[in-house]
């Protein structure tokens, strides 16, 4: 199915995962179909204060991260995308 929905202790969603075959469309793009370069400056356009970790980025502005198991390699893809809402992930 390729969508997975995080709840919070409220029941309130607080984060929706997207991978293959759902599409995660962001400014007219699919960011599962472009590579792991391509994705990282696409969102540093929106968020010149991209968090990056060894295994994908964090966008507090946006409200998307993308987890990206081997982002060292040139063509890597995303594995999944997960949009989430403020405070997800702290402050």
């Amino acid at each position: 199915m390729g969508c997975f929905i995080y709840y919070d202790e409220a029941n309130k969603v607080e984060a929706i995962e997207l991978s293959k075959p759902a599409k995660a469309i962001f400014n007219g793009v699919d960011l599962l179909d472009i590579s792991a370069r391509s994705l990282i400056v696409l969102m540093t356009i929106d968020d010149s204060k991209i968090e990056m970790e060894p295994d994908g980025f964090v966008s507090r502005k946006t409200g998307i991260s993308a987890y990206i198991p081997d982002a060292d390699a040139f063509e890597s893809r995303a594995e999944s995308i997960l949009v989430f809402r403020a405070g997800y992930y702290g402050n």
